[in-house]
């Protein structure tokens, strides 16, 4: 398998389980494989958005790079609070 074909298998995973971990953090006893079940359901036909969402970070995470990480204290509770409002929104829309 080619690496172009690696990283886009890594990908669709990746965002395919993008919201595993607000479901288990809101629901405890859903059980791993729901979770993951219910993951895929919501962001199916938004991954390329997530990706573009993560792509809209880069610059900070360079930045980040620079300050030898120190700027990630920012950055961090930054971007998972974006990372939760766009899993709330997606609930919102599929009234899960």
């Amino acid at each position: 398998m080619c690496l172009a074909g690696y990283l886009a298998i890594t990908l669709n995973r990746k965002y395919a389980y993008f919201f595993t971990t607000f479901i288990l953090a809101e629901n405890p006893t859903i059980g791993a494989k729901n979770a993951l079940d219910l993951s895929k359901r919501m962001t199916y036909g938004m991954k390329g958005k997530l990706f573009v969402l993560d792509l809209s970070f880069i610059g900070w995470w360079l930045l980040t790079g620079l300050t030898c990480g120190i700027l990630s204290l920012g950055v961090m509770p930054y971007t998972y609070a974006v990372y939760t409002e766009v899993y709330i929104s997606r609930k919102a829309e599929q009234r899960i």
